[in-house]
Order: structure tokens, then C-alpha cells, then sequence
């Protein structure tokens, strides 16, 4: 009876750690599939706000000589404003960001600014960026950077996108064929100035190295959107 009983014990011992190894196993890709879900869901809200906040800047600029006045309502600075312009400012921030006093923060987390391009943000000359804006996304990871970049605006209803800029003046500029300068080589995508759309094989990189991309493998990528 004794033998008969340790048998037993063993069989169902190989049996428990059956079921642990299976039940691991289920959880593991339970696990995954949630988390691949609220990453779309990540990256679909993004999407959206940037929409969204593009359309709203454009709609409420569409009578003004530049945008520089509805900027500054949003940000809530510059002489002359009033507190009724402030808060109308803020009215123009999509209900899907989350703010912070006059501070906006994207789906992933990180901050987002607004403003006016200046030299030293784009390729040209300032002049050419005075009836424009920016929209400027911090702290993306690589995965983030190389979705966001890609988004695309050909079906947009609104906002007219100019460029996109990459890890600011020193990563990479995508601009339509129109706005771009052939003396640059721009239209070629020599060096790191190309024509838009934007092609995952430039921001993901094409060798094993994560950093071989115009988006780098860390939580640092910035993208800035710049609107006509």
C-alpha cells in the first residue's frame, strides 16, 4: 500500500506542476495580448490628440494674419491677454490630453508644446515660418517615435502639415517635395533632410543596430509637427 501511495504522489505531483506550467503559459499570453491592446489604444489616442489639437489651432487661427496670438492664448502668456482670452485658450486644448495649469501632456506621458518655429528649431529662414506653428511631442520611446512619424496626414481635413522634424535641428527633417530645396538635396533624402511621407525604413532603421533609425532606442525621441 505504501508503494501504491508514492506512485500516486508522484504522478500527481508531475500533474500539479502540468497544470502550474499551463496555467503560467495562458496568463503569459493573456498578459501579452492586453498589453499589445492598451498599446494600440496608447497609440491611437495619441494619433488623435495631435489631430485634434493641430485642427483646433487651425480653426481658430483661420481669420488671424498668424498664429502667434492663438498660441499665446493657449499658453496663457504675452502682453495684453486677458483672463476671458486665457480661458478660451484653454478651450482649445482637446478634453483627451491631460493638463496640468497651462503644462499638456500626451497618451504616453510625456509633455507636449505648442509654438512658433523659429530658425533654430527648422531648416530655412525664420521668415519663412511666421503664419506657422508647431506642435512639439516629448519623451517617446522608439516604438512611439516610429508610429507617431509615420501617422498620416494625407486625409487630413484641416491642418496643413509642413514638416516634421526628428530629434530637433540635429536628428532628421521630412518635408513635402514642394517646400523642399533641391540645392540641399532634400528631394533625394540626402543626409537627413527627406521628403514626406515619412518612410519606416529611415526612422526604424534597416540594420540590427536600434539605433541605426532616425528614432533612437531610448525614452528621450522628440517630434515636432509643423503646421501651415
Amino acid at each position: 500500500m505504501k508503494t501504491i501511495k508514492t506512485q500516486q504522489s508522484g504522478r500527481s505531483m508531475i500533474e500539479v506542476i502540468g497544470y502550474i506550467a499551463v496555467i503560467m503559459t495562458i496568463t503569459m499570453s493573456i498578459g501579452h495580448i492586453i498589453s499589445s491592446a492598451f498599446g494600440d489604444y496608447k497609440f491611437s489616442k495619441a494619433t488623435v490628440q495631435l489631430t485634434d489639437l493641430a485642427n483646433s489651432i487651425t480653426k481658430a487661427g483661420a481669420i488671424e494674419e498668424n498664429y502667434v496670438g492663438i498660441i499665446n492664448m493657449i499658453k496663457g502668456e504675452g502682453d495684453g491677454l486677458t483672463d476671458f482670452q486665457k480661458k478660451e485658450g484653454l478651450k482649445m486644448i482637446p478634453s483627451s490630453y491631460r493638463v496640468r495649469g497651462r503644462r499638456i501632456f500626451h497618451a504616453f506621458g510625456g509633455e507636449v508644446v505648442i509654438g512658433i518655429p523659429r530658425t533654430e528649431d527648422v531648416s530655412g529662414d525664420a521668415s519663412t515660418f511666421q503664419n506657422k506653428f508647431y506642435i512639439l511631442y516629448y519623451n517617446l520611446n522608439r516604438n512611439q517615435c516610429i508610429e507617431m512619424a509615420m501617422k498620416d496626414w494625407m486625409q487630413n481635413k484641416y491642418a496643413d502639415l509642413y514638416a516634421v522634424i526628428i530629434n530637433g535641428r540635429s536628428g532628421a527633417a521630412w518635408y513635402w517635395p514642394a517646400y523642399t530645396d533641391m540645392s540641399r538635396g532634400s528631394v533625394v533624402c540626402i543626409g537627413k533632410e527627406c521628403t514626406l511621407p515619412v518612410r519606416r525604413s529611415m526612422v526604424a532603421g534597416t540594420s540590427t543596430d536600434e539605433d541605426d533609425g532616425q528614432c533612437k532606442d531610448n525614452n528621450s525621441n522628440t517630434i515636432m509637427w509643423v503646421f501651415n
